[in-house]
C-alpha cells in the first residue's frame, strides 16, 4: 500500500513538474455505480483543471443516496455513501476527439448504515438467551484510485468522458463512472 501511495505521488510530483502552459478548465457532472456488494448508483459533480496539454487535475465528489447501499444484513433504510477524490489524469497521445489517460489519486469515503449487535448467551440446555439491537454505523476511509479512462469530445466545450476505476480502500472496488464536461475556454 505504501508503495503504491509513493508512486502515486511521484507521478503527481511529475505531474506538477510539466507545467508548460495553463490548460482549460471546466465542471461537468456523472452517473457513478458502486459495484462492491452490487451496491448500486450514485450522482456526482467534478472540476477538470489542465495543468499541461497532457496532465488534467479533477476534483471530484459523488453521493450514493439512500436506498442504493445496502449494509451487511441487506438493510438499505437510512444508508448512504459519499465518496470525495483528488485525480490526476496523465492524457496519452496529441489531442483529437477521442483520448485515453491514465487516472491516480486520493479518495475519502463515508459509509452510513446499520448494523446488528448481539448480547446473551448459551444456557445449559444449548439454547440461545438475549437480545440484539440495531447499532447505527458511520465510517470513513481513506484510499487510493487508478484506472483508466476516455474522453470523447463531443464539441470544442462539450466531453463526454467514462472511466473504469478502482478505489483500494480496505476492500478493492470497482467504481466506473460515465459523465459529460463543459469546459469554459
Amino acid at each position: 500500500m505504501k508503495k503504491i501511495l509513493v508512486i502515486s505521488l511521484m507521478l503527481a510530483l511529475c505531474g506538477l513538474s510539466a507545467m508548460a502552459q495553463k490548460g482549460r478548465d471546466g465542471i461537468g457532472g456523472n452517473i457513478a455505480w458502486n459495484l462492491y456488494n452490487d451496491s448500486g448508483f450514485g450522482l456526482g459533480v467534478k472540476y477538470q483543471y489542465n495543468l499541461s496539454d497532457n496532465v488534467r487535475l479533477e476534483p471530484s465528489f459523488n453521493f450514493y443516496p439512500t436506498n442504493t447501499m445496502p449494509d451487511r444484513w441487506g438493510h438499505k433504510e437510512g444508508c448512504y455513501t459519499w465518496l470525495l477524490n483528488a485525480n490526476l489524469h496523465y492524457l496519452i497521445g496529441k489531442p483529437n476527439r477521442w483520448r485515453t489517460y491514465i487516472i491516480g489519486g486520493l479518495a475519502l469515503g463515508n459509509m452510513k448504515g446499520h448494523d446488528e449487535k448481539s448480547y446473551g448467551y448459551y444456557d445449559e440446555y444449548g439454547y440461545y438467551d438475549g437480545y440484539s439491537e440495531s447499532v447505527d454505523v458511520n465510517k470513513t476511509k481513506i484510499g487510493i484510485n487508478a484506472g483508466l479512462g476516455f474522453d470523447y469530445r463531443i464539441t470544442y466545450a462539450l466531453s463526454l468522458q467514462m472511466e473504469p476505476k478502482i478505489i483500494l480502500q480496505n476492500t478493492i472496488t470497482l467504481a466506473p463512472t460515465i459523465g459529460l464536461t463543459y469546459y469554459f475556454k
